[in-house]
């Protein structure tokens, strides 16, 4: 297994789990399995190994992970539920303000791409902020694209033909590379759709997890397949074509979880 950031292939072991998760079990993937968590020697990337195809997950995405069946809640009930909670309380209020913070507001209307969109509730609290955006999502969720048209925002299913739209001027990746078994290409991609000098915005779960957090936590659910140390990030996203301009951690307050969230510019 080569690491996607440094190239090395020297790898630590970290923890074992035999036993489907509930992901997992959703598709149909049954024990015995045998899912593992390793850490680049090298460089402090993290990486999954399992006994089964990545591709079996898929399904997952496309409709268990937002499906009422998989959850207890409608969509409707937990988008209305993130979008009331206070600043103090609200990951995505924090994240906004701090994007806002650091490219400020403008007079001209921007463009946005929102790539795993999920509930559509980062675009429309951005819109909330200030009007003059133009936002699209990629999200191949079925259920949550029909949400996010509803909210009138456009939707692209990106398995689907139509192409995506190009000459963004902002490009989200809220919890969507810890996802990807190619990093690096996704975020190749991810070049094609931004103007010169667009901006890169990405938050993931901070590597830091792994030493207090317990084993059995949903941060290391099948789903997620890497996990970022704030250098291992900066490192992949300026391999790719970009400068990273900005880097914060943080600590939620609810939750306890730590994340990484960074701006960058393509170059």
């Amino acid at each position: 297994m080569i690491c996607n950031v440094c190239g090395q292939d020297q790898w630590i072991f970290q923890r074992r789990y035999n036993e489907p998760d509930k992901y997992e079990a959703w598709v149909g993937i049954t024990a015995p399995i045998c899912r593992t968590w390793w850490k680049c020697a090298n460089c402090g990337f993290y990486r999954t190994r399992r006994t089964y195809d990545l591709e079996k997950l898929e399904t997952i995405y496309s409709d268990g992970y937002r499906a009422e069946g998989f959850r207890d809640e409608t969509i409707e009930k937990v988008f209305d539920k993130i979008v009331r909670l206070p600043f103090g309380k609200s990951e995505n209020k924090y994240r906004i303000k701090w994007i806002l913070d650091r490219i400020g507001l403008s007079a001209d209307t921007r463009s946005i791409m929102d790539i795993g969109a999920g509930l559509g509730v980062f675009l429309w609290e951005l819109l909330l902020h200030q009007q003059k955006w133009e936002p699209c999502a990629i999200e191949v969720n079925t259920h949550s694209a029909r949400f996010l048209i509803s909210l009138g925002i456009p939707c692209y299913d990106p398995l689907g033909d139509s192409p995506r739209p190009r000459n963004m001027d902002v490009v989200a990746c809220i919890h969507t590379l810890e996802h990807m078994k190619d990093p690096e290409s996704f975020l190749l991609d991810t070049r094609n759709n931004l103007k010169d000098e667009g901006k890169l915005f990405i938050e993931v779960p901070d590597a830091k997890e792994f030493s207090y957090l317990p084993a059995d936590h949903d941060e290391f659910n099948s789903c997620h397949i890497t996990f970022f140390t704030p250098e291992t990030l900066m490192w992949l996203v300026n391999g790719v074509g970009y400068k990273v301009t900005d880097l914060h951690m943080v600590r939620t307050n609810e939750r306890n979880l730590s994340r990484i969230m960074l701006l960058a510019e393509k170059v």
